[in-house]
């Protein structure tokens, strides 16, 4: 869901991104501590979309100095998230954040694009050890509007279905508004109280929503709902195809005659896609 504080002017975002988050950790194999960062990362993603319209897309990217590597997310105006985390196994570094994202701050990197055309695009460092609170960090100084993420994930011993809860909610000051009053806010999306809110599996989505707009802010908001969060990939033979047609055909020629049927693996939802000679015109190739 999508609304506004009119009277404050805020506007927010709140997403359940459990199936979204559980499609995720289970196609990147992630561990618990794997799952925290990336589970993370997609529900930004997920929040973010609502800041988007037609075939506009977001694409970040969170180049950390520790243990987590590289985490990228990549969304769409359709609620559609995929991402990718360099390292999906965290669970050796023991909790300490200093291992999991580094010491040295984080560089994080945006593009804005629409259909392929990049809008808006824009680099910083920042060294909250938190993608949550790197992003924040990212729109506020980027956008010039003060910005704060808080995501909420909860967990459960099973591989194939690991993740009990997941939700997040954005904030975001718009140009007139009482900046002093905002930071308020801003503090009471870290309080326990609202964490258990935001991802409590008894209470209906709108009544919840209900809840933590009274519990932050007791003015009238308005609201609308949006899509469902989702993982999607929209890779496909045609694309891996055009991939391998980069190499060049002398290059083509060598690969299928060292390997008949090579396969290409999408990194970001592990589809694998076989190819053979014949997919492609080499001149009479077999």
């Amino acid at each position: 869901m999508r609304g506004l504080w009119r009277e404050l002017e805020v506007r927010f975002a709140f997403a359940d991104t459990a199936a979204l988050v559980g499609r995720g950790v289970v196609i990147h194999d992630c561990d618990p501590a794997g799952a925290v960062v990336f589970g993370e990362a997609l529900t930004v993603g997920a929040l973010l979309s609502v800041m988007l319209d037609g075939n506009e897309r977001y694409s970040l990217r969170f180049d950390y100095r520790g243990e987590a590597g590289t985490v990228l997310v990549d969304v769409n105006a359709r609620a559609e998230v995929k991402g990718l985390i360099g390292n999906s196994h965290l669970n050796g570094c023991g909790g300490d954040r200093d291992r999991i994202y580094g010491r040295e701050e984080a560089m994080l990197s945006f593009v804005k694009s629409d259909g392929g055309r990049v809008l808006n695009s824009g680099q910083t460092s920042c060294g909250l050890a938190s993608v949550a609170g790197d992003a924040g960090m990212f729109f506020s100084l980027s956008d010039q509007l003060e910005t704060e993420f808080a995501v909420e994930l909860e967990f459960r011993p099973d591989p194939a279905d690991p993740v009990a809860a997941a939700g997040g909610f954005m904030l975001q000051a718009m140009p007139d508004c009482d900046l002093e009053r905002f930071a308020a806010m801003r503090e009471k999306l870290h309080e326990r109280a609202f964490r258990e809110l935001l991802i409590d599996r008894m209470l209906p989505f709108e009544k919840k929503l209900k809840r933590m707009l009274a519990y932050l802010a007791p003015e009238p908001a308005v609201y609308e709902l949006g899509l469902e969060p989702r993982y999607h990939c929209g890779c496909s033979a045609d694309s891996m195809k055009r991939a391998l047609l980069t190499l060049g055909e002398p290059e083509l020629r060598k690969l299928f005659a060292e390997k008949p049927h090579p396969e290409l693996c999408c990194r970001y939802c592990r589809r694998k896609h076989v190819f053979a000679a014949s997919d492609f015109d080499l001149g009479g190739t077999k």
